[in-house]
């Protein structure tokens, strides 16, 4: 008489259940890659659209100690290369507003990685002057000279959604 094996499928659940845990960590492993990828691409887009605004701010300061810009430029009228300088917003809200985007100074031979990326531009506003005998720590030259101030505000985009702004304060000697 032969003997019967009496299995009761206790390894068939075994594998069933190893299986599973192996499935859910290897479903986990793959959200988290492409969570990973997702942040490095957006971190590239911000860092492009930073280095756009970096090149914007470097443009509007060459401008401003150029030999051909006048030591006191118009305010708010337009200049020879379509630039403006505007007076000061006692809010310090122009540049958050679209309308002087649009009418602000675009970096013309920026090369962008896509068409929808935009040009970087900027904004000069204008802070007043200072005809004080103060100078720079440092700085003995300017003593007594007159200063003028200006805010640029800068604005440069990357692919896709990414934009940064950058501000900075320049003082120009008033020879």
């Amino acid at each position: 008489m032969k003997k019967q094996n009496k299995q009761q499928g206790v390894a068939l659940v075994y594998c069933l259940i190893i299986m599973l845990v192996l499935t859910i960590i290897g479903v986990s492993i793959t959200s988290t890659l492409t969570s990973s990828t997702k942040l490095i691409a957006n971190q590239q887009d911000n860092q492009i659209a930073l280095e756009a605004a970096e090149v914007a701010l470097m443009d509007a300061e060459q401008w401003l100690f150029s030999k051909d810009n006048p030591e006191h430029s118009p305010i708010g009228t337009e200049q020879t290369d379509d630039l403006k300088v505007w007076l000061r917003d006692n809010k310090n809200t122009l540049w958050k507003k679209e309308e002087y985007w649009e009418k602000a100074k675009e970096i013309t031979n920026y090369t962008t990685m896509n068409d929808d990326q935009g040009k970087p531009k900027y904004i000069i506003e204008y802070y007043g002057n200072n005809s004080s005998s103060s100078a720079a720590p440092g700085d003995s030259k300017s003593r007594g000279q007159p200063k003028v101030f200006y805010r640029v505000s800068a604005m440069g985009n990357g692919p896709g959604k990414s934009t940064a702004y950058l501000q900075t304060i320049i003082m120009k000697n008033v020879e």
